[in-house]
């Protein structure tokens, strides 16, 4: 398992040969590259099973 991030893009479920490939998005909700919010996320890792869960923070 490899887990990335800074581009601020989900990725939950991709495989490279055995390797599963996971970013967890923007935990603040905020682009800076575009200077805007957006949807606040995180994953929970299931390593069992290898899969990882998308979770969406809730803001007001």
């Amino acid at each position: 398992m490899v887990c990335y991030g800074h581009n601020h893009t989900v990725v939950n479920d991709e495989m490279v040969g055995n390797t599963l490939l996971i970013n967890p998005g923007a935990i603040m909700g905020y682009y800076a590259g575009e200077e805007r919010d957006i949807t606040a996320t995180w994953l929970l890792l299931n390593t069992a099973q290898l899969k990882a869960e998308v979770y969406r923070i809730q803001t007001t």
